[in-house]
């Protein structure tokens, strides 16, 4: 469910309460939010998702449930996606489930194979833990030594040498990063649909990259 929490969050932070309104998102920021990554797909939409290679046929593909936006492990345009193992994973590669293929027998009998797999995955029972004493609760832990008036976070004199200061760089002042490197993408190449993946951007001959994103 909290995927499902962001992915609400996500949506209401961009949609406008009231007829000539911002968004909560501009208003906070400024800027007009790009939504095109929530355009295809809703919350728990049944998908196909290809593994990674050139063989883009139907063998290559697997049944999940699309989780929301992966903003942080991939490209853009790139999706969490439940599995039938439980392990969510992030991927560019997602396609619709179609009406067509709900009609078909065989990929009914995967759906059904897939909802069951699932529902066994996360039944709450699965979740469980054994009660502590005479209370259904975890109880905290506490370090001997420490009382209940203290912070539960060590002080920095306990990190000893492995405090470390770190002066890290806002994205902003990285203006060479292309968020597209490394996507993947379907492309449909004699008729045929294969799988390729963004290498590099290509230059003028004076090192200017080529091309604008769109916004």
């Amino acid at each position: 469910w909290d995927y499902g929490l962001v992915y609400e969050a996500e949506i209401m932070s961009r949609t406008c309460r009231h007829d000539d309104d911002r968004s909560g998102l501009e208003i906070l920021t400024g800027n007009t939010p790009d939504i095109s990554e929530w355009l295809d797909f809703a919350f728990y939409d049944m998908v196909w998702y290809h593994i990674p290679g050139n063989d883009m046929s139907t063998a290559s593909r697997k049944l999940g449930r699309w989780l929301g936006i992966s903003h942080h492990v991939g490209s853009d345009m790139c999706y969490w996606i439940l599995p039938q193992s439980g392990r969510v994973v992030a991927t560019t590669t997602v396609q619709h489930v179609t009406h067509d293929d709900m009609r078909d027998p065989g990929i009914q009998q995967l759906i059904s194979e897939f909802t069951a797999a699932i529902n066994a995955r996360l039944d709450d029972h699965n979740f469980t833990d054994d009660a502590v004493g005479d209370t259904p609760y975890i109880q905290d832990v506490h370090t001997a030594g420490r009382t209940h008036d203290q912070p539960a976070v060590p002080p920095d004199a306990e990190y000893g040498d492995g405090l470390l200061e770190q002066n890290l760089q806002d994205a902003d002042e990285y203006p060479d990063i292309d968020t597209y490197i490394h996507a993947n993408l379907l492309l449909d190449v004699g008729g045929e649909k294969l799988q390729g993946r963004v290498a590099k951007r290509v230059t003028e001959s004076d090192g200017t990259r080529k091309g604008k994103a769109h916004r």
